[in-house]
């Protein structure tokens, strides 16, 4: 008897395992690809990893975590004392998970800052607070 109850209740833990409830699995992740376009071009891009759960318009929470990186190696970003780097024009600011565009922001001009320890480029807070500023006029 005590052997059957025990079965029965491996039996039904390995069931509701099985059984796609979430209430004992972790939640799973999801790489989104930033990318920084002008006018059409891919000039900057940045990975990040989100909670799989994560509702489209909460990924721009997340965006000044994200460090971009040059697409080209040879564009102006290569200069070693350039603290700053602005463009204008047709910029767009695109999400994507693997090939799926999931949103995007289109803005006039746009700054990002470089990180002395990283060389990595990232959008300060007052350019992150402009663009969800942008975000929620739409």
């Amino acid at each position: 008897m005590k052997f059957k109850r025990r079965s029965l209740l491996l039996l039904s833990m390995v069931l509701l395992i099985f059984s796609g409830c979430n209430l004992l699995l972790p939640v799973g992740q999801r790489l989104l690809h930033f990318e920084i376009l002008v006018d059409d071009q891919i000039q900057l891009s940045g990975l990040r990893g989100v909670n799989d759960n994560m509702p489209i318009h909460q990924m721009w929470d997340v965006l000044p975590d994200i460090t971009f990186e040059p697409v080209d190696k040879e564009t102006k970003t290569a200069a070693p004392n350039q603290t700053t780097l602005t463009y204008q024009g047709k910029v767009v600011i695109r999400i994507k998970h693997v090939d799926d565009d999931l949103d995007s922001i289109s803005t006039e001009t746009l700054t990002l800052s470089r990180s002395a320890e990283t060389n990595s480029w990232s959008l300060n807070q007052q350019e992150v607070d402009r663009l969800k500023h942008l975000l929620n006029q739409r």
